[in-house]
C-alpha cells in the first residue's frame, strides 16, 4: 500500500504507531507528520509561531486506502491471560498491516506504543506483566519498529492517563488549544469568534468503554484554586518551542463502562432482588426474570451464575432508568468532598462554563440506533430510547434500518441508553434540557437551558454536551493525545 502514497506526500514525512489494547479488542492507529525541523527551516516564522505540530492519519487523504490507517482485531488482549505466551497471535495481524502502510525506509524510525487500558487492569498483576513483556519481546524479535525501553513503549496505562490523552485529543482536533494567549486567566472569559457568547476555551472530555468511564476537564478559575492539589499539569510544545500549560482534573470510574455496568446490573441487582423467589422454585421448572432494560419479549440467558436464568424483556425505559440508577452508588461515603458518584472526589462542574465532548459509547449509544449523535437533546434522546425499548423484539429485528447493526447492539441498546443517561445526569450532573415533561427533568440554570435550546435549533453555540466520532477524517480517540504528547 505504501507504494500508492504520492512522492510529494511522503516527502519529509514521519510515522508513529499507537495500539489501543482495549477490553473488547485491540486497534492499531498509524499517524504521520511532517518533520518538525524541516517545517522550521522552510516556513515563514509567523506560520509556526505558537502552533502545535500537525498530526494526521498515516495514509494520504483521498487515497483508495485512506481508511487503512486504522485496523482492529478481536478479542481483547486480556483474553490471553491463560496463555500469555501466545499474545503474538493477537498482535500479528495489526503489525503486518502497519508494514503494508508505512514505507519500508521509515520502519526503523517509526516509534510504536502498545497502551493497554481497563480490560488488562482487571487481570492479576503477574499475569498482566507477562502479557506486556511477551508483547514487547514479540514486537522486537519480529518487527523493525523503534522501541526503546519496553516499560516506556509497552504498558498498561491508568484510567487517569487515558483521560488526559483523550482530553488532549479532543482539544487538539476541535481547536481548544488555538489562541493559547486567550486561555491565560483560566476564567472562561474567552469569546467565540462567531459571536459574543462566553465559553470555556478548552473542552471537557468524557469517554466510556466496556470496562470504565473517564472524565477530564479544566475546572473554573475558583475551583482550580480550591482544588489545585487534585489537578494534573499538561504541557504542550509548539513548533517554535513555546510551552502551553493547562491544569486538568481527571478521574476514572473502573467498573462503570457499559459492559461492566450490565454485568453488575444482572448479577448484583436483578438476581439479588429475586434471590428469595429463585430459591423457592422447584428443580426442573422453567423460570424467567423480567428485565425492563431489554426490548419486549427478548429472551436472553444471563451467564453470571449457575444455573443460568433466562431474562425476559418487558421493555420499559422509565423503569429501566430507575433500576439502573442504583448502579451509580451515589450513597457511598465521600471522604473528600465534593464527590460525583461511587465516592469519587471531583471538583464542581459549572455547566455555564464547562462544555463536554463524549466519545466511544457516548457516540455509539446515541448514534448507531437512535441517530442522535452530535448536540445532545435530553428529551429527544429519552423519547427515542423509550420508543426503541418499548418495541417488540421481533419488530426490531425486522426493521430495514437496523439490518446493518449487530445483534448485541440491538439487544443492549435499551440498557445502554439508560446507563448513558444516568451517568450523564445522575452521575456528572449534566443539566436536563429539552421539552417539558422529560423523565427526571429538574430546574436548571435558565442561562444553560436557553443556550442549550439555541444550540440545538441553530447550531451556533457549544452545547453542554455533544457526542462525536470523527473530525476531519480522524477518529476521535485518546491514542491521538498519546501521540501529541
Amino acid at each position: 500500500m505504501s507504494s500508492l502514497h504520492s512522492e510529494k506526500w511522503l516527502q519529509n514525512r514521519q510515522f508513529g504507531i499507537v495500539i489501543d489494547a482495549g477490553s473488547s479488542g485491540s486497534r492499531i492507529y498509524i499517524y504521520s507528520w511532517i518533520n518538525h525541523q524541516h517545517l522550521k527551516e522552510t516556513l515563514p516564522a509567523h506560520e509556526f509561531y505558537g502552533v502545535l505540530p500537525t498530526i494526521e492519519p498515516g495514509v494520504e487523504s483521498g487515497s483508495p486506502y485512506a481508511a487503512e490507517w486504522s485496523k482492529k482485531t478481536e478479542p481483547g488482549i486480556a483474553e490471553f491471560k491463560d496463555r500469555p505466551e501466545d499474545v503474538g497471535e493477537h498482535l500479528e495481524t495489526l503489525l503486518d498491516h502497519a508494514l503494508e502502510v508505512i514505507p519500508e525506509s521509515e520502519i526503523a524510525n517509526t516509534p510504536i506504543y502498545l497502551l493497554a487500558t481497563a480490560g488488562l487492569r482487571l487481570v492479576q498483576d503477574d499475569v498482566r506483566q507477562q502479557i506486556l513483556n511477551n508483547s514487547c519481546s514479540y514486537i522486537k524479535e519480529n518487527y523493525g519498529f523503534h522501541i526503546g525501553e519496553c516499560k516506556d513503549h509497552i504498558k498498561n496505562i491508568s484510567g487517569e492517563e487515558e483521560g488526559i490523552y483523550g482530553w488532549v485529543a479532543i482539544n487538539y482536533l476541535m481547536g481548544g488549544f488555538d489562541n493559547g494567549d486567550l486561555h491565560g486567566s483560566n476564567n472562561g472569559s474567552g469569546t467565540d469568534q462567531n459571536n459574543s457568547t462566553p465559553y470555556r476555551h478548552t473542552l471537557g472530555f468524557l469517554d466510556m468503554g466496556g470496562a470504565s468511564t473517564q472524565i477530564a476537564f479544566e475546572p473554573s478559575s475558583q475551583a482550580s484554586k480550591e482544588h489545585a492539589n487534585d489537578l494534573t499539569t499538561v504541557k504542550l510544545r509548539t513548533l517554535d518551542s513555546q510551552t502551553l500549560e493547562y491544569h486538568v482534573f481527571v478521574t476514572t470510574f473502573l467498573g462503570y463502562g457499559s459492559n461492566q455496568a450490565r454485568r453488575r446490573y444482572v448479577k448484583d441487582y436483578l438476581l439479588s432482588t429475586n434471590k428469595d423467589w429463585l430459591e423457592t422454585q422447584k428443580p426442573g421448572v422453567q423460570i424467567t426474570i423480567e428485565d425492563p432494560c431489554l426490548p419486549k419479549n427478548l429472551q436472553l440467558s444471563e451467564t453470571h451464575t449457575m444455573p443460568h436464568v433466562p431474562l425476559m424483556g418487558s421493555g420499559s425505559f422509565t423503569e429501566c432508568l430507575k433500576r439502573v440508577e442504583v448502579l451509580l452508588n451515589k450513597d457511598k461515603e465521600c471522604s473528600d468532598i465534593p464527590c460525583l458518584f461511587n465516592g469519587v472526589h471531583t471538583p464542581p462542574i459549572d455547566f455555564n462554563i464547562n462544555t463536554f465532548i463524549g466519545v466511544s459509547e457516548y457516540w455509539y449509544s446515541s448514534h448507531d440506533i437512535l441517530g442522535l449523535g452530535g448536540a445532545y437533546d435530553y428529551a429527544e434522546f429519552e423519547r427515542k430510547s423509550a420508543e426503541f425499548c418499548n418495541s417488540e423484539w421481533d419488530d426490531i429485528k425486522a426493521r430495514p434500518e437496523y439490518q446493518s447493526q449487530s445483534q448485541e447492539r440491538l439487544e443492549m441498546q435499551c440498557f445502554k441508553s439508560a446507563w448513558l443517561s444516568n451517568v450523564l445526569h445522575g452521575g456528572f450532573g449534566l443539566p436536563r434540557f429539552g421539552e417539558k415533561g422529560a423523565i427526571g427533568s429538574e430546574e436548571q440554570s435558565n442561562e444553560v437551558l436557553e443556550k442549550a435550546e439555541e444550540s440545538i435549533k441553530n447550531k451556533n453555540w457549544r452545547p453542554p454536551f455533544q457526542s462525536i466520532n470523527a473530525i476531519r477524517d480522524i477518529q476521535v480517540t485518546w491514542t491521538l493525545g498519546a501521540m501529541v504528547l
